[in-house]
């Protein structure tokens, strides 16, 4: 007990000691550190090495796309849908989603701004991606007059198909698709040629023969006003970089649907027809490649390119080698109608998707452009194109029996609307009954020289190009040179002058007139020599005094003319 109040009374002096010392009302001790605290040094974390990559913003480009209906994608759609008007009808320039430029714009754009996938439809026409924008004025039918006036929907209608198609092209256009020059040459005038004397043929069994005739000259007719489409081409690039002058321009150059030679039959047209039409196709090309020569001379600091669809395949090889018209797998629609379109009395426009890429051939072409385009501008476009995020569903068209048939009975009823939208002195027009071909001398001898666009100069003189008077001949622009010998024997009079201009008139013996003049063929853009023989006949019968002009014996005529040519003759 004792001790146990010892242990309390310790513990209350203890707490007495203690509570003296603090004032009252002095609130909690205040504790007085002895040291300053020390300050942390924080250590800087260094940056890493590799900083996140964040892809560059492309400098912003403007494209524009000029161009007839290898351009606008005509062909393009094996359901002949293409863009529409606003009021939901038919919009004839046929604008296609797979024209081979538009493709080309989506392969290069997909690298250039990585934003995913695209899948093309013919009816949708891109107008951007990014921050890059598409201008798309390419009409079908379109010549290089259309570039600064508006195109009407035929040669004799006053609406307006499409207006000039630089017209608001801003200055700063970057890169410009220029695809003109088929239709200056003449490319639907040869075409209704040969379907004119098919839709005679049940007058004469051998159409094959006079089908190649017919197409024969027209060609010769066609390749005599190149100099003239030339010269047009070259006013054309002329006006594109007044509307545009710091673009880069692109000249497109036709993919050559033929081939040289061995051409098969195909729907409508022999392949001997379609043989005698590579000349003119080549000529085409020929003739834009010499106003590009030209425009490069005038104005050596515009940056011109040539996209040669033909040389842009691997090792300079053809993109549509192997798929030309008549072969498997084509990259061409063949003879194609819309039977839809006869009864309203338009045949150039039921038929003006022929001979035109499919949509196997547009992405051939598209891809094909698209990688060149990588190799020529490889500080716009360094990732080069992308195939596989475009996505595209390419079928060629299936065949319609029944809108062939359809056009046939309607051909047969209306023979002189097949050349409606011709030139006025086309072979087409001058095709009778019989298949038959009847020109006036005068259109022998006088053709009507294509008119040259605004700005353009006259030109003449076979194959230069150059300014001058009127073309003195519509010969080709080519070398001649002897032929093989083979003219039919004996009977018949004639002067062959192998080295100067074939359609020079020769005259035999008093009432018979007869031109022969054999040339082999080459140069001007012709991969191979080619052989003619230039024939004219003319029989006169003594005339009535009293009248002032000659008659002529027709059926003398074309007896000669069979009796020559009939190793040309084929059911």
């Amino acid at each position: 007990m004792l001790r146990r109040l010892g242990l309390i009374g310790l513990v209350a002096t203890l707490a007495t000691t203690m509570l003296s010392t603090v004032p009252a009302n002095a609130g909690p001790p205040t504790f007085q550190p002895t040291t300053q605290p020390t300050v942390p040094t924080l250590t800087p974390v260094p940056p890493p090495t590799v900083l996140p990559t964040v892809p560059p913003t492309p400098v912003p480009l403007i494209w524009a796309g000029f161009g007839d209906s290898y351009t606008s994608g005509e062909g393009a759609s094996r359901n002949h849908v293409y863009k529409r008007k606003q009021n939901g009808d038919e919009d004839w320039r046929h604008q296609s989603g797979l024209a081979p430029f538009l493709l080309a714009f989506n392969y290069l754009e997909a690298n250039r701004y990585q934003l995913g996938g695209y899948t093309v439809s013919p009816t949708e026409i891109p107008t951007a991606w990014g921050n890059d924008q598409m201008i798309f004025n390419a009409s079908s039918g379109a010549e290089t007059k259309h570039l600064t006036q508006p195109q009407t929907e035929c040669k004799k209608c006053t609406a307006i198909r499409n207006a000039p198609q630089l017209q608001g092209v801003p200055s700063n256009t970057n890169l410009v698709y220029f695809g003109l020059g088929g239709n200056d040459a003449g490319f639907g005038s040869l075409m209704s040629t040969a379907f004119e004397v098919y839709f005679w043929r049940w007058t004469r069994a051998n159409w094959v023969s006079r089908q190649i005739r017919a197409v024969q000259m027209e060609v010769n007719r066609l390749i005599g006003q190149m100099p003239q489409v030339s010269a047009n081409v070259e006013q054309g690039l002329v006006d594109v970089n007044k509307a545009a002058d710091k673009a880069d321009i692109i000249v497109a150059l036709y993919p050559l649907a033929v081939k040289q030679s061995g051409n098969s039959d195909i729907k409508q047209i022999s392949g001997a027809a379609l043989d005698l039409m590579y000349p003119f196709a080549v000529a085409v090309n020929q003739a834009i490649k010499d106003a590009v020569d030209r425009f490069r001379a005038r104005f050596p600091n515009v940056k011109v390119h040539v996209f040669d669809p033909n040389t842009a395949g691997p090792n300079g090889t053809s993109l549509v080698a192997g798929h030309e018209l008549g072969q498997p797998d084509s990259y061409f629609n063949g003879v194609r109608y819309r039977g839809n379109i006869f009864g309203q009395g338009r045949f150039f426009k039921a038929y003006q998707e022929s001979f035109h890429p499919n949509e196997p051939g547009a992405v051939a072409l598209g891809q094909g452009l698209a990688t060149w385009m990588a190799q020529e501008f490889p500080a716009w476009f360094p990732n080069g194109p992308d195939f596989n995020r475009v996505h595209v569903d390419a079928q060629a068209a299936a065949e319609d029996p029944d809108a062939d048939q359809q056009f046939e009975e309607w051909a047969m009823a209306h023979p002189d609307e097949v050349c409606e939208e011709t030139d006025i002195d086309s072979i087409c027009h001058f095709i009778n009954t019989d298949g038959e071909i009847a020109i006036p001398i005068e259109v022998v001898h006088n053709p009507i020289p294509l008119q040259p666009i605004p700005g353009a100069p006259i030109v003449g003189g076979p194959g230069g190009g150059s300014p001058g008077g009127p073309s003195p001949s519509t010969w080709i622009p080519a070398t001649y040179s002897s032929a093989p010998s083979g003219l039919p024997p004996g009977g018949i009079p004639f002067d062959n002058t192998p080295t100067s201009d074939p359609c020079e008139i020769k005259t035999a013996e008093p009432g018979l007139q007869v031109t022969v003049t054999t040339s082999r063929l080459s140069g001007g853009g012709l991969r191979e020599p080619m052989d003619l023989t230039w024939v004219q006949f003319m029989r006169t019968v003594k005339s009535d005094p009293c009248q002032k002009k000659e008659k002529i014996d027709p059926a003398d005529i074309q007896q000669m003319i069979d009796d020559w040519l009939s190793s040309g003759d084929s059911d």
